[in-house]
C-alpha cells in the first residue's frame, strides 16, 4: 500500500503539471480520484480491516469456493424447492454468499409477515420498545434472525432437505474406525457430496422431506394436519406487543421456552396455530378451532429426562484417544479422579469430561428402541464438544454415536444466545439443540476446547464451566419414524417446482386444512381443479404464524400455487392512469408555450374551414384562380 500511494503520488503530480491548462484536465482528475477509490475501498477491506478475503471472509477464499461449488452441484441435480443447513457460519449472510436457501438474515423464511413464526420457535428477538418510522409505531422492526439448531419439529416443516457438516477433528487410522455414526444428521440422512474421514464438508439429504421414494430429488411442500389439533392464536392484554397464546411471557424460568418451543414446533407438524382472523372462516369450512393451548407431552411425542452427572479427571488430552470416546469409562489408567454427582460447574478444558447418565443407574440407556433416540437439550452455555456414547444399532457397545460443536459454536457466535433471542423476561431462548443419535445411548458426554480460551492445553489448564440449567427431552426413533411417516402419508404428491409456482395434487377423503413450507405473503394464490375439470380460487391462511395454508377439497384435486404481487394490476392501472396525466399535462404545458411564442412573435392563426369530402381547404380553389403575376 506505501509504494502503491508513493506511485500514485508521482503520477498525480505528473498529470497536474503538464496538463492542468488542458480542456481534458477535470476529466483526468476525476478518473484518478475514481480508480483511488475503487483501490483503497477494496484493500481496507481485504487487507487493512478484521475481514479478509483470503482468511476470514466467508471462512476465508478456499472455504468460500469450496461450499459455494458444493451448494451448485446440489443446486443442478435437485430443482426442488429445499432449505439448506450449514453447521459452519462464518456471517449470517452466507446463504446469499454460498448459494443455498438457508434460515438466517435476507432469506426466504424472513419476512414481516412470518414475524411471529420466528417468535413462536424464538429465532428472533421481540422488542418491547416502539421505534417510530415513517410516521408510524413498529415494535422489533429489525427483521435480523438467524435458526441452525437441528430441532426437528422446525426442520421438518421448513423442508431442510441438506445438511452440510464441516469435518470433526476425529481423524488419523487409529481414530476413523471410530466415526461410524458419529454425524449429527436426520435419521437415514444419505451422504451425497464429500469423502467421510477425508472432505472439508460433508452433505447428507434428509429422507424425511423427500416427497417421492422412487425420486431423491422431489421434496416435500405440505401436508394435511390433524383435524384435533387446531388452535386459535389467541391475544392478551399484556404490555408484551405480538404476545398471544403462543408466544408468552407466563413464568420467568427458562423451561417455560423450551416447552413452549416444543409445543409449537410439534403443531407445525401435527396441527396448526390459526390466526384469529380466520377462525369464523374456517369454522365455516367445517372445522372446529380450539382455544387455549394443549401441553407439549399430551401430542409431541417429547417425554422430560432425568439425569445424573460425573465429572472425570483424566490425563490425556481431547476428547477421543485411539481407544474409542469411551476409553475412560473402563480404563482407569487413564483417569486421575473422579467426582460423583457433577452436573454443572468448573471443569478442565480438554482433559476434563463431564458424563451425564439416566438418574435410573450409570450404565444404563436413556432410550429403549434399539434403533436410536432423538434428543433435544437446553445448553444455555459456552461452546463445548457434546457427543453421545452408547451401543450401535447392531449391539456393538461404546459407540461413538453422535458428536456435535459447531452447532453450538455458531449458535453462540454473534452473540446469538445471550443477547439478540432474549425475550421480554430477559431469559435466553434460543438455546434449544437437536441431536440424532442411533442406537442405544448411555453417556452423554461434554468437553469444551482448549482453544475457545486461548490458552495452550500442553502447557496449561484452562477451567471451562458447565451450566446448571441443561435441560433435556427425548423422542424414541420409533416416535419419530411413525411421525414422518404420517406426514407423508397426508402429503401434496406429484409436487412440482418452478419459480415462484408449484403444481401438486390430492385425494382426501374429506375437507383437511393443509400447511406448507412456503413463507406467508398475501401475494400467494392457490387454483384448485377437481376431477371434472372444474377450477376454483382457494382463500389461503398464515398458520403457524407465518406459513401459507389452505383447505384441501374432498377428491382428487390438482393445484397451481403461484405468486403474484398483491394489488399487481390495480397498480399498473394506476401507473397507466398516473402516464396518461402526465403526458396529457406535459401536452397542455407545450401548447401553452407555442401559444405564448406566437404571440411574442405577433403571428396569427388563419383558420380555414375545410372540405372534408374532397381533403381540402374550402380556400384553396380561390387562391389557385388569382393571377401568378402583378
Amino acid at each position: 500500500m506505501v509504494y502503491y500511494q508513493i506511485g500514485l503520488i508521482v503520477i498525480e503530480s505528473v498529470v497536474m503539471f503538464y496538463f492542468q491548462h488542458k480542456d481534458y484536465f477535470w476529466a483526468i482528475l476525476a478518473g484518478l480520484v475514481s480508480v483511488e477509490l475503487i483501490v483503497c475501498g477494496n484493500c481496507s477491506f481485504a487487507y487493512g480491516s478484521s475481514w479478509s478475503y483470503e482468511v476470514s471472509f466467508d471462512g476465508g477464499s478456499t472455504t468460500a469456493q469450496t461450499l459455494t461449488n458444493d451448494f451448485a452441484n446440489i443446486t443442478s441435480q435437485d430443482n426442488s424447492y429445499y432449505r439448506s443447513y450449514l453447521d459452519t457460519q462464518y456471517s449470517i449472510n452466507e446463504a446469499n454468499h454460498y448459494g443455498y436457501n438457508g434460515t438466517s438474515t435476507f432469506h426466504s423464511l424472513y419476512n414481516y409477515d412470518v414475524a411471529q413464526l420466528a417468535r413462536y420457535s424464538h429465532i428472533t428477538a421481540n422488542s418491547t420498545y416502539a421505534t417510530e418510522i415513517y410516521g408510524g409505531s413498529y415494535y422489533s422492526a429489525s427483521w435480523s434472525a438467524f435458526y441452525g439448531n437441528k430441532r426437528f419439529g422446525f426442520d421438518q416443516a421448513l423442508g431442510m432437505k441438506y445438511y452440510t457438516i464441516r469435518r470433526n477433528p476425529y481423524l488419523g487410522d487409529d481414530y476413523k474406525k471410530w466415526n461410524n455414526y458419529a454425524d449429527n444428521v436426520p435419521f437415514g440422512s444419505e451422504l451425497v457430496s464429500g469423502t467421510k474421514n477425508e472432505s472439508d464438508y460433508l452433505i447428507y439429504r434428509n429422507p424425511a422431506v423427500v416427497s417421492d421414494s422412487t425420486d431423491s430429488n422431489t421434496t416435500l411442500i405440505g401436508h394435511a394436519v390433524d383435524s384435533s389439533l387446531l388452535y386459535q392464536a389467541g391475544s392478551s392484554t399484556s404490555t408484551l406487543h405480538n404476545q398471544d397464546s403462543f408466544y408468552t411471557t407466563t413464568g420467568s424460568s427458562s423451561s417455560y421456552a423450551d416447552q413452549e418451543m416444543i409445543r409449537n414446533e410439534s403443531l407445525y407438524l401435527q396441527g396448526a396455530i390459526v390466526k384469529d382472523e380466520d377462525v369464523t372462516a374456517l369454522t365455516n369450512a367445517g372445522f372446529s378451532i380450539k382455544e387455549g393451548t394443549p401441553s407439549y407431552t399430551s401430542f409431541s411425542g417429547y417425554t422430560p429426562v432425568s439425569y445424573s452427572g460425573r465429572k472425570y479427571v483424566t490425563n490425556y488430552m481431547s476428547y477421543l484417544n485411539k481407544d474409542g470416546p469411551a476409553s475412560f469409562l473402563s480404563d482407569s489408567t487413564l483417569v486421575d479422579k473422579v467426582v460423583d454427582d457433577f452436573t454443572s460447574g468448573y471443569y478442565d478444558a480438554d482433559y476434563d469430561k463431564v458424563v451425564y447418565y439416566p438418574s435410573s443407574g450409570f450404565g444404563n440407556a436413556f432410550n429403549t428402541d434399539a434403533n436410536g433416540v432423538y434428543f433435544l437439550m437446553a445448553y444455555p452455555g459456552k461452546n463445548t464438544r457434546i457427543y453421545m456414547i452408547g451401543d450401535a444399532p447392531d449391539g456393538t457397545p461404546d459407540q461413538l454415536l453422535c458428536y456435535e460443536y459447531q452447532m453450538i459454536q455458531t449458535g453462540n457466535s454473534y452473540n446469538y444466545n445471550y443477547y439478540t433471542m432474549r425475550r421480554g423476561n430477559g431469559t435466553a431462548e434460543n438455546v434449544l439443540y437437536g441431536f440424532y443419535c442411533p442406537g442405544k445411548v448411555r453417556y452423554i458426554v461434554f468437553c469444551a476446547m482448549s482453544s475457545d480460551y486461548d490458552v495452550n492445553p500442553l502447557t496449561q489448564r484452562r477451567p471451562a464451566s458447565l451450566p446448571s440449567s441443561i435441560r433435556l427431552y427425548q423422542m424414541e426413533r420409533n416416535v419419530y419414524d411413525k411421525q414422518v411417516a404420517t406426514i407423508k402419508e397426508n402429503a401434496l404428491t406429484n409436487v412440482k417446482h418452478w419459480t415462484d409456482n408449484f403444481s401438486c395434487e390430492s385425494n382426501y377423503a374429506s375437507p383437511r386444512l393443509v400447511v406448507t413450507s412456503l413463507a406467508y405473503d398475501a401475494g400467494w394464490r392457490v387454483i384448485a381443479k377437481n376431477e371434472n375439470g372444474k377450477q376454483s380460487e382457494l382463500p389461503t391462511y398464515k398458520l403457524d404464524g407465518g406459513l401459507v395454508g389452505f383447505v384441501a377439497p374432498a377428491g382428487e384435486t390438482t393445484y397451481h400455487l403461484f405468486y403474484q404481487t398483491k394489488y399487481l394490476k390495480e397498480g399498473i392501472l394506476l401507473a397507466m392512469a398516473g402516464f396518461g396525466m402526465y403526458v396529457l399535462f406535459e401536452g397542455l404545458v407545450f401548447l401553452k408555450e407555442i401559444k405564448k411564442e406566437r404571440e411574442k412573435l405577433g403571428l396569427t392563426i388563419v383558420r380555414r374551414k375545410f372540405d372534408w369530402k374532397n381533403f381540402k381547404s374550402q380556400d384553396e380553389d380561390k387562391d389557385s384562380a388569382k393571377p401568378n403575376g402583378p
